[in-house]
């Protein structure tokens, strides 16, 4: 095989393995993507896992004015190897990969697999100026070095402790947590007493306090953010997703307004793939009050408010089904 035949091969090896193939030619995929800039600002969507940010970015993904990358960072380490709760790093130092992966994202070079570019058509050459990139991801913890390197316009999604550790407990994840974030990081913040604790509930309760509440104190400085719940989201979908995409600078199309149509009538396959986004919103956001046991409500609460994280903090919003007042 002569030299030209290897770089042909080589070329077409890499063509395949990147989802937008004009991302994948060495060299000059960079050249084209500093020639035809994204507009600005980038958007990022932030929660917890088993928030409702797949939903948020989806939904975000049918505005014209979009380009989606979903979980470019954490697909990225986990495509590397990572085991699946070492991505809760300290922010002091970030995997290697995150470098990499930000500076493909501050160019605009789309250069991810299928999976973390979901919508390829949205990455061609013409008209990137009118696009903005919409990242999602659910390393809450890597927030400060997020707003550091990438300077961009922020979405903090927060969802009730007990209804994302009863979404969690239908995972492999629920009996694993100790393990989703590192040593270091526990000590740093003083919450050592997690890993001593051996009850489920209580260690998802306060992962997740811990979480909300350093993402919201650093958000309070940081003027380009805004901060949405899950309940409010599932309440009133079209209003709220119309204000978080005026705040993105992001038009409301009726490919937006159809996806919310079709994506919050009803539950599809839920208990075969607990990954979907389709729902019946009007629910949606209560139904652990339905489906957790009162102990259990009441272990999470204890580990949640262990972390002081300044959300749900009135007694009404823990309340179960047969407590609470009837819609």
């Amino acid at each position: 095989m002569n030299l030209l035949s290897k770089i042909r091969r080589s070329a077409r090896q890499q063509m395949r393995q990147y989802a937008v193939p004009w991302a994948s030619i060495p060299m000059l995929s960079a050249t084209l993507a500093r020639r035809w800039p994204m507009g600005q600002p980038m958007i990022l969507v932030i929660s917890m896992p088993r928030s409702g940010s797949t939903w948020v970015g989806e939904t975000l993904a049918r505005s014209s004015g979009a380009s989606y990358l979903h979980e470019p960072f954490t697909g990225t380490l986990l495509d590397e190897g990572a085991k699946g709760g070492t991505f809760q790093f300290p922010f002091e130092a970030p995997p290697s990969c995150y470098w990499k992966v930000a500076e493909r994202l501050q160019s605009g070079l789309p250069r991810f697999r299928l999976g973390i570019v979901r919508y390829p058509d949205q990455w061609q050459l013409s008209g990137r100026h009118e696009r903005q990139i919409v990242v999602k991801e659910v390393n809450v913890l890597g927030l400060p070095w997020f707003l550091n390197e990438l300077q961009p316009r922020v979405i903090h999604l927060v969802r009730h402790p007990a209804a994302v550790s009863n979404s969690r407990s239908r995972l492999p994840w629920h009996e694993n947590l100790h393990g989703m974030f590192q040593p270091e990081t526990i000590k740093h913040h003083e919450a050592e007493w997690i890993d001593k604790t051996e009850d489920p509930w209580i260690v998802a309760g306060a992962m997740h306090g811990l979480a909300m509440s350093l993402t919201s104190q650093l958000l309070i400085d940081y003027p380009d953010s805004m901060e949405v719940t899950y309940e409010q989201l599932c309440q009133d979908p079209m209003i709220e997703f119309k204000a978080i995409l005026d705040f993105c600078g992001l038009p409301f199309t009726d490919e937006v307004r159809q996806y919310l149509q079709s994506s919050t009538r009803e539950d599809v396959g839920r208990e075969t793939n607990p990954w979907g986004t389709s729902r019946d919103s009007s629910t949606m956001h209560e139904r652990w009050k339905r489906e957790l046991e009162p102990d259990q409500v009441a272990q999470i609460r204890k580990g949640f408010d262990a972390m002081n994280p300044g959300f749900y903090r009135d007694d009404q919003s823990w309340s179960l089904v047969d407590q609470a007042v009837s819609p």
